[in-house]
């Protein structure tokens, strides 16, 4: 329940205001906490009754570098993670359909992936033997994808995204090392292969395994999107969905491969209607709001039957 209250709260700060940019998103000091997340987080301010009433479930600012922007948020965090264990993967795919608007590609129709899961269960499940309790619980999932079906995918698409973030816990909490006492690492299975550690590839062209952008931390990953025009775009494609709720071109706004597509006048339209939300938050210093109001002016709303 905080974690959405506090979900609200940064929603109606960063998009009511005026000045808030587009870089806010990604790149902030701050978050909002009430009496419960601030003794989670461990900060400064104080709310001294412990009860749960509404003062202690009143929200104020804080002074949060560790978590100030979407890739730090609890929201993300948690919902990409398991009860108790981080999930790379989700947290790879995440970023890669909501904060950058890339597709990736499913897998080969033509495999048996019941066999490759198996098989390199088996692998992680050896490795998981041998290293006894000194074992990298990141190792674990990349092991399983660690197959020539999967790399097309996993091996910079996903995998080194979601390693990047490990130092975020399941519930999170920024954290140095995993609960065995291994410390958190940024380097994947094969130190010598570059594509195994944490990196952003492809920022512009998800293909393009050649545009790599390494970075180590949710904040440093924050940094690099703050700056992106990629992501700028996919944030003006997240406000339309949200607003219409549909895509720009399809009627489903979750499922790329299975759902109608609009009329080629229907797509334009829409397209437009982006663009200009785009070249709004261009022409006002990457307002935030700017997105919004442009949205409310284009003849996808106004003309909607």
């Amino acid at each position: 329940m905080c974690i959405i209250l506090q979900t609200k709260e940064i929603f109606i700060v960063t998009f009511y205001n005026d000045d808030r940019v587009f870089s806010d998103l990604y790149r902030s000091d701050y978050s909002f906490v009430n009496q419960i997340l601030s003794d989670f987080y461990e900060s400064t301010i104080d709310i001294t009754s412990t009860e749960i009433t509404a003062e202690t479930l009143a929200f104020e600012r804080a002074y949060l570098p560790e978590y100030g922007g979407l890739t730090t948020s609890s929201a993300f965090l948690t919902s990409t993670s398991g009860v108790k264990e981080t999930k790379l993967i989700s947290r790879g795919v995440f970023v890669r359909e909501n904060m950058l608007c890339q597709t990736i590609p499913p897998y080969p129709s033509d495999i048996d992936l019941s066999d490759i899961i198996s098989q390199q269960s088996e692998l992680a499940l050896e490795y998981l033997q041998n290293a006894d309790a000194h074992i990298n619980p990141a190792y674990l999932t990349l092991y399983k994808t660690d197959h020539t079906a999967c790399k097309g995918c996993h091996e910079t698409m996903i995998n080194p995204l979601g390693l990047g973030l490990e130092n975020y816990d399941a519930a999170g909490k920024i954290r140095d090392a995993y609960e065995n006492g291994i410390n958190i690492s940024y380097i994947g299975l094969n130190p010598s292969a570059d594509s195994n550690n944490s990196a952003l590839f492809g920022l512009n062209n998800i293909y393009n395994s050649l545009e790599k952008k390494p970075f180590e931390g949710a904040k440093a990953l924050g940094d690099i999107l703050a700056d992106s025009d990629t992501a700028k775009a996919c944030y003006a494609e997240m406000v339309f969905r949200f607003t219409m709720g549909n895509g720009t071109e399809r009627l489903n706004n979750e499922s790329y491969y299975a759902n109608e597509l609009f009329s080629d006048q229907e797509k334009q339209t829409n397209t437009c209607a982006k663009q200009g939300m785009i070249q709004s938050m261009d022409s006002q210093n990457n307002t935030i709001k700017a997105a919004f109001i442009q949205l409310g002016l284009s003849d996808s709303v106004r003309l909607r039957t």
